[in-house]
C-alpha cells in the first residue's frame, strides 16, 4: 500500500492565507476603532532632554524672525517640533491649533494644550512665545513633561503663540463657557546670574514659600499680566542652563495654583 504524501506546498499557501486574513482583520478593527481622547504619558523632565530642546531651537533651527525667509522657515520648524512634541507621537497630549493670524502674507498658528482639572471652565493661562529665543520654548516642552506626572488642582493651558498674537491671546484659545482666571507670561532674555526676572505682585510673591526659590530668582515690581523672564546661556553650558529651567518648573506650577 502506497504512503500518503504531504502537500507540503497546499499547506504553506494555507498558512499564507491565514495570515492575510488575520492582517485585513487587524486592519478593519483598527481603522473601526474609536479614538480615544490622548493622554499624557508620565515621566518627569530630564537635565539631558530640557538641554536637547535648547540645541535643537537655539542652535539646530537657527534665529526665528518674520520678515526674512529663512526666519519664517525656523518659526514654522519651531512650530512642528513644538506640535510634534506635545502630541500623541511623543509626550501623548491633545494639541490644539488655531491659523488665523496673518503677517507678511503668511497664516501663523497659536498652539495650545490642557493639563490638570479638565472638567474646570476656569482656566489659567502659560503663555509662551515662539517667535523669539528659544529659551522659552525649550522651557515650555519641559514643563509639558513635567506637568505629565505632576498633580493640578486647576485647569492650566499652556499656549505657544506666534509674534503677531502677542495681543489677545485668551480670545485665540479661550472655548465656550470658559473664564480666565489668570495669564502667565514665560519669556527669555534674563541674564545668568539667578534662575529668571520675576514680575509679581505680593499676593504671587506669597506663593514662593520655598526659601531656595525666593533667593535665586530675581523679585522686579508687578506687570499688569505676571511675567517670568528666564536665564539665557551666557557663559554656562547648555547642561547649566537646562537645570535652571527645570528648577523653574515647580515654581510655575506654585504660581499656577
Amino acid at each position: 500500500m502506497s504512503e500518503k504524501r504531504i502537500n507540503v506546498g497546499a499547506i504553506l499557501f494555507s498558512i499564507f492565507c491565514l495570515l492575510i486574513v488575520s492582517i485585513c482583520v487587524a486592519l478593519y478593527l483598527g481603522a473601526t476603532e474609536e479614538r480615544e481622547k490622548s493622554q499624557p504619558i508620565e515621566g518627569q523632565a530630564t537635565v539631558k532632554e530640557v538641554a536637547d530642546y535648547l540645541k535643537k531651537l537655539n542652535i539646530d533651527i537657527g534665529e526665528r524672525d518674520m520678515t526674512t525667509v529663512a526666519g519664517q522657515r525656523a518659526m514654522r520648524q519651531t512650530a512642528s517640533m513644538i506640535e510634534g512634541t506635545l502630541g500623541s507621537l511623543n509626550l501623548g497630549y491633545d494639541v490644539f491649533r488655531k491659523s488665523d493670524d496673518v503677517a507678511e502674507g503668511l497664516l501663523w498658528t497659536t498652539l495650545w494644550f490642557d493639563s490638570g482639572n479638565k472638567e474646570s471652565n476656569e482656566v489659567t493661562v502659560v503663555a509662551i512665545p515662539y517667535g523669539e529665543g528659544g529659551t522659552p520654548v525649550a522651557f515650555g516642552l519641559g514643563f509639558a513633561e513635567y506637568l505629565a506626572s505632576a498633580s493640578l488642582r486647576n485647569r492650566l493651558r499652556v499656549v505657544f503663540y506666534p509674534p503677531v498674537a502677542v495681543e489677545g491671546i485668551w480670545d485665540r484659545v479661550s472655548g465656550e463657557g470658559e473664564t480666565l482666571v489668570k495669564q502667565i507670561d514665560i519669556l527669555g532674555g534674563a541674564g545668568h546670574s539667578t534662575w529668571g526676572n520675576f514680575y509679581l505682585a505680593e499676593e504671587e510673591v506669597v506663593r514662593l514659600k520655598n526659601p531656595a526659590w525666593l533667593t535665586n530668582v530675581n523679585l522686579l515690581p508687578a506687570r499688569v499680566v505676571p511675567t517670568i523672564e528666564l536665564t539665557e546661556k551666557g557663559p554656562m553650558k547648555t547642561q547649566q542652563q537646562a537645570e535652571r529651567l527645570l528648577r523653574v518648573m515647580p515654581v510655575v506650577k506654585a504660581l499656577v495654583e
